[in-house]
């Protein structure tokens, strides 16, 4: 087995306390990547955290939802996690970034086991939603003025009363607008990945031995199991070939699953494939 090295940084907005989480720390981690335009998932466990660490990213207080009838108990201030991984002689590579939703930890037995529940879009889409009271029948001119303006967008909708009227591009300054409070949000790029396709595209090689189980083919979808892949990304293309069928072309990566626990434990990643130029959506 390759001999891997992790590490998991943490950050947090509201009071500072950051956090870099290395070896001898066990970690066991599940990470899903899709280019669906939903937020990635990702689940870590470390144990035997220190208690101060412990304390700084815990969050006991229930979210404050607009939905008074809603408790939901977890982080409700900007929490930032970035996993990375390197081989042996090898360069860093990172294979998520994004926010803490919930983090807890309790006692089992002699050891401390803090579990990261992460979302690469969990504080986005909950801000990012249009909120707010309008008349029945309001024109379109003024929601957008109210809401570019609260969002601090500096831009003038194209009327007669502008001076010097900015013609603007929604979806383009909405982005913008989340990449501006959160850089860490992968699944903004997915959406430009379900849109166009990367327009530079690498080639990984998966070979037979590199294979933990025979892949399986349902309709346009090719699904494979590897030992731990870290390096391709959504939109990178890769070549097959297994023992059961052979050279089996190449193939667009669409849904990455990595799983595994450091530093001694088994690690596997699920790929989900394409054929290239495919369009992968849950639209």
């Amino acid at each position: 087995m390759l001999d891997w090295k992790y590490k998991m940084s943490l950050y947090r907005e509201k009071t500072g306390a950051t956090a870099e989480i290395v070896e001898p720390l066990s970690v066991s981690f599940d990470i899903t990547r899709t280019t669906q335009t939903t937020p990635n998932q990702a689940d870590f466990t470390v144990y035997n955290l220190h208690e101060n660490t412990r304390r700084a990213f815990e969050k006991m207080k229930p979210i404050d939802y607009d939905d008074k009838e809603k408790t939901d108990y977890g982080m409700n201030d900007y929490c930032s996690v970035v996993f990375s991984v390197q081989r042996e002689g090898g360069v860093e590579c990172v294979i998520f970034k994004g926010d803490v939703v919930e983090c807890n930890s309790e006692q089992n037995g002699g050891e401390w086991v803090t579990k990261f529940n992460c979302s690469d879009g969990y504080f986005a889409k909950r801000y990012a939603s249009i909120s707010g009271h309008y008349e029945k029948n309001s024109d379109m001119k003024s929601i957008l003025e109210r809401e570019c303006k609260k969002w601090k967008l500096g831009v003038e909708l194209n009327t007669e009363s502008a001076k010097n009227p900015v013609p603007i591009t929604i979806k383009e300054t909405f982005d913008k607008s989340l990449g501006w409070i959160y850089p860490n949000n992968w699944f903004i790029d997915n959406n430009t990945l379900v849109a166009g396709g990367l327009k530079d595209k690498i080639i990984y090689r998966i070979d037979r031995d590199w294979l933990g189980k025979t892949p399986k083919r349902e309709q346009n979808v090719l699904n494979i199991n590897a030992m731990f892949f870290p390096e391709p990304r959504l939109g990178n293309i890769v070549e097959v070939e297994s023992k059961e069928y052979g050279e089996m072309g190449q193939w667009e990566v669409a849904g990455i699953n990595h799983k595994g626990e450091f530093p001694a434990g088994d690690m596997e990643t699920d790929f989900t494939l394409i054929p290239v130029g495919a369009r992968f959506s849950n639209e």
